[in-house]
């Protein structure tokens, strides 16, 4: 009931514009302790991943629906593992 309670003060106190800020920097830090659980995850990758998270919350802004985070975090997943993998992590090893 507390946090209930604080949220409505910090949305009453401030501006509109500074409750999306505050809402995207929320969900990018979420984004980030997610991706926490990703095999060979470190903080240094959960801060990297947060920052995925700031721009696709600055994505969403932008286009004003879901689609446009959805269709880069797309694009980041299929580049990263299809196109940026290296052949020797893809295949096993013969030895």
């Amino acid at each position: 009931m507390a946090v209930l309670m604080l949220l409505a003060y910090v949305r009453i106190k401030l501006s509109p514009g500074l409750i999306k800020w505050l809402a995207i920097a929320i969900s990018a830090a979420a984004f980030g302790y997610i991706h926490f659980r990703n095999p060979g995850a470190t903080a240094i990758t959960m801060f990297g991943n947060g920052l995925g998270g700031l721009m696709y919350g600055i994505a969403f802004l932008g286009g004003r629906n879901i689609w446009l985070p959805v269709g880069l975090h797309f694009g980041w997943n299929f580049f990263q593992g299809a196109i940026f993998a290296s052949r020797s992590a893809a295949t096993p090893s013969m030895a």
